[in-house]
């Protein structure tokens, strides 16, 4: 194994010597087409050593408590609890892993076929869902898949579809002016609803400028700011108005520095 990951290191370190900025575009293309299956490869062993890690409980050799705190501690791994949860999944999933393991699903389809499978009976999985489950997996990208794994799962477990109904009742949003005069925002939505959120604002994100140094989470503030004027611009009267927003300045900034009034219309007025 030792000798596998030193080749392992050095085909990375050679790839990466490559300045893709200097391919063609459709080079460009064809190489993501190849590498992502092999990336996909990658992630599929990570998860499978994890499980073996996990199951033989190979961390405690460390004092670690768990391998999820050893994943934490030694790798700094974001999102180490969900890789325990999948690759113990797998493990009553061997159509979903053996696809994984080909490159032709990612890490998220695994992921949410093990979602899907942990309110499932093991014999109902072997009885011919994990085979369905992959097969959706391969023919799908990880959002359609997700709503193709929760029908499966509803089909043959309707109690969890029951739950799933009931879960969305739960759905809130909490939305508090700070100190500062910030709005903090935070909530859970109902599937339907989250996605047509996440698709309104992906159609006012304007595209990625490689030299734009703000956050993708500064850009979808941004896209929501947008996306609130858009909405207001046709949303209906409420008790008799549009909304509308009141800015409240104090007498020497409208005044400005001069003395001179601001009109709002974007011209200076003169008097004092």
């Amino acid at each position: 194994m030792g000798d596998r990951v030193a080749g392992l290191a050095a085909a990375i370190a050679a790839f990466v010597e490559v300045d893709p900025a200097d391919l063609p575009a459709g080079v460009q293309l064809a190489v993501l087409r190849q590498v992502w299956p092999l990336l996909c490869q990658l992630d599929a062993q990570i998860t499978r050593i994890v499980g073996v890690v996990n199951a033989q409980g190979s961390a405690a050799q460390e004092g670690a408590v768990s391998t999820v705190a050893w994943l934490r501690s030694r790798l700094h791994a974001g999102g180490a609890g969900p890789r325990v949860q999948v690759a113990k999944a797998l493990r009553s999933m061997p159509e979903v892993e053996a696809a994984f393991q080909r490159g032709e699903i990612s890490f998220s389809h695994a992921r949410l076929a093990a979602r899907a499978a942990k309110d499932l009976d093991p014999a109902v999985l072997a009885g011919g869902v994990d085979k369905l489950l992959a097969e959706q997996a391969v023919e799908q990208p990880p959002v359609r898949f997700a709503r193709a794994a929760q029908r499966i799962r509803d089909h043959y477990h309707p109690d969890a579809a029951d739950k799933h109904a009931r879960d969305l009742q739960t759905q809130w949003l909490d939305v508090d002016k700070t100190f500062g005069g910030a709005v903090s925002i935070s909530g859970v939505l109902a599937p339907d609803t989250g996605e047509l959120l996440l698709q309104t604002l992906g159609a006012f994100l304007p595209p990625v400028n490689p030299d734009d140094l703000v956050s993708a989470t500064t850009r979808r503030a941004l896209a929501l700011g947008q996306l609130c004027r858009a909405a207001a611009a046709a949303a209906p009267q409420a008790g008799g108005n549009k909304p509308q927003v009141t800015v409240t300045i104090d007498l020497d900034t409208l005044r400005g520095r001069n003395g001179d009034l601001f009109n709002p219309h974007g011209a200076w007025t003169g008097g004092r």
